[in-house]
């Protein structure tokens, strides 16, 4: 593992440990935040930055496209990953604080990555692990519960962490790149 690989690595666990020691202290400021300024204040502040987060990655999918054009696994993994995700969305009853769950695991899966490039499994699974531990550990904390809706958005996350990798990192061949498909 490279040094730099060994930064991600623990620049992933301090993340998640950032993120699972602070989830009460955020939740708690979040409740005292939207109780004095109201929703729509708390909306404004926070659908820009999910919003920004979904055009990087969809930024990142099209200057893939122009470099050549996706796989047939590739168009099947995003396909069916829009349908579960926009079935869990739907299907879900969500407060807008609860969408946070989507850059947080993003980033988090990116993090994992990084750290392991040359073993994308490894990461994913690490991702995949973490989705589901931030909320099992939510169980031994005063006042939170296991939500299978929080976990579900964690994994619309370390999806669109996969997309945005694959659509950074995916080396097109060489034919590819002459051509341009």
């Amino acid at each position: 593992m490279s040094r730099k690989e060994k930064i991600f690595l623990i620049l992933a666990v301090l993340y998640f440990i950032g993120c699972l020691t602070g989830a009460s202290l955020v939740t708690d400021a979040i409740r005292v935040y939207i109780g004095k300024h109201g929703w729509s204040t708390f909306n404004s502040l926070f659908f820009p930055f999910l919003y920004l987060v979904l055009i990087i990655v969809l930024a990142l999918v099209v200057s893939r496209l122009w470099i050549r054009y996706p796989t047939w696994g590739e168009i099947v993994t995003v396909g069916m990953g829009i349908a579960v995700s926009t079935w869990i969305v739907s299907n879900t009853m969500l407060l807008t604080t609860e969408l946070v769950h989507i850059p947080q695991f993003l980033f988090s899966t990116l993090l994992f990555m990084a750290a392991f490039p040359r073993n994308l499994p490894l990461a994913l699974t690490f991702g995949g692990v973490v989705c589901i531990a931030d909320e099992w550990a939510q169980t031994f904390m005063p006042g939170r519960v296991l939500d299978l809706n929080d976990i579900a958005l964690n994994f619309i996350g370390w999806f669109l962490a996969l997309v945005a990798w694959q659509s950074w990192h995916g080396k097109p061949t060489e034919e590819e790149t002459v051509t341009g498909h």
